[in-house]
């Protein structure tokens, strides 16, 4: 597999080699796109095999997930990612680890046009995530204009360590229907059913180590998928996990595997005490 760097926040660069699993953001190249409220996911995804989206899920509304946004690279969709305050969003390490130039999109189910435009003002990813293991796969982007919260726009409640893992959740994005497929245009959602720690470590014992920073959930023929990396895995209004990576999508012996949040609630409080801005709810 490739080398990839891993970017801190502090500019120090390391090269780690990229393992077997397959991280859910989506891989682009430059189409001459300039301005991000004129991107057209079809201008460059029509015959493209490099990104994938929920799979088994079907369209929703943006109210019903009103924290959800989309996720930019010098204007052009990369990841998602959730709203846990009016200053600050939660993705993945692996989205941002490559640095870049970042914006985001909240309030609208399309991926082109629509909802609030904000960019970034200072992007932090976990000093310790490792792109090898994928262990600790978490990053935050602080908004240069806070976000105006509508019925549109809303935080998402963070999982408390203590707060017990559901057995149904919710994922959410843009990514394909299937592997090799295109991303979509429309916000899609799925519900998936929680699967223990230990059962999940089987699954991948030949392919990864399932850490206590990770959760799994599977269902049959549904999945997150690539284009969905970063995004929310949440129950009702709570979120407990980050899109992180899977061996294809909806294979039925590699269940989907998520960041845990519950773990992850002091380095969140540390960053934005660091940074400033407003501090998420934790419940």
């Amino acid at each position: 597999m490739k080398l990839s760097s891993l970017a801190c926040i502090f500019g120090i660069f390391l090269s780690i080699r990229t393992g077997s699993t397959q991280l859910r953001n989506i891989t682009l190249f430059e189409q001459g796109i300039g301005d991000l409220d004129y991107f057209d996911p079809l201008l460059y995804n029509e015959n493209s095999d490099n990104t994938t989206r929920i799979v088994g899920g079907k369209p929703i509304r943006i109210r019903q997930v009103p924290w959800q946004i989309a996720l930019y690279d010098s204007g052009y969709f990369i990841c998602g990612g959730s709203i846990i305050s009016r200053h600050w969003v939660l993705t993945a390490a692996h989205c941002v680890e490559w640095g870049g130039s970042f914006a985001v999109r909240a309030g609208s189910p399309l991926l082109g046009r629509g909802g609030q435009i904000r960019r970034a003002r200072v992007v932090i990813m976990h000093s310790e995530y490792n792109s090898y293991t994928a262990n600790l796969d978490i990053a935050m982007l602080r908004v240069r204009e806070r976000f105006r919260f509508t019925e549109f726009v809303k935080p998402v409640k963070l999982a408390l360590y203590n707060r017990v893992l559901p057995k149904r959740l919710f994922v959410s994005g843009w990514g394909t229907r299937r592997e090799g497929g295109s991303a979509s245009n429309q916000l899609r959602g799925v519900t998936l059913d929680r699967l223990v720690r230990q059962k999940c470590r089987e699954q991948y014992a030949n392919d990864i180590y399932i850490t206590k920073y990770m959760v799994c959930a599977s269902t049959p023929e549904k999945d997150s998928c690539q284009g969905d990396s970063g995004g929310p895995l949440v129950n009702g209004r709570i979120q407990y996990g980050i899109v992180s990576f899977g061996i294809g999508c909806a294979r039925p012996r590699y269940p989907g595997v998520y960041t845990n949040i519950r773990r992850l609630n002091q380095w969140i409080r540390i960053v934005i005490r660091r940074w400033g801005g407003q501090m998420p709810t934790f419940v």
